[in-house]
């Protein structure tokens, strides 16, 4: 399944961001900004979100909480194994 992710400017830092929410209740943010691992390479960050938006750390699929110097398709790859938990896995 491929994602629609629907980016938008930041200034603070200055990059890119996009939040996308999923149906079992996580989320993602997704960036690309001049702090974000992998930018200057034109690579994304991606960062595991609770329903209340915050980092989730030691959950899976990203024990780390965030995850750098990531391709488009790797982005979408663990967009897909987070769209596939269940709620039960939070």
């Amino acid at each position: 399944m491929k994602f629609k992710l629907h980016f938008t400017e930041t200034q603070i830092p200055f990059g890119i961001q996009a939040v996308h929410r999923f149906e079992n209740g996580y989320g993602v943010s997704v960036i690309r900004n001049n702090l974000s691992m992998g930018a200057t390479l034109g690579l994304f960050e991606i960062a595991l979100l609770s329903k209340d938006g915050d980092i989730q750390y030691d959950q899976k699929p990203l024990p780390a909480g965030v995850l750098g110097w990531l391709k488009m398709y790797e982005v979408q790859d663990i967009m897909s194994n987070i769209n596939d938990l269940t709620p039960e896995e939070k």
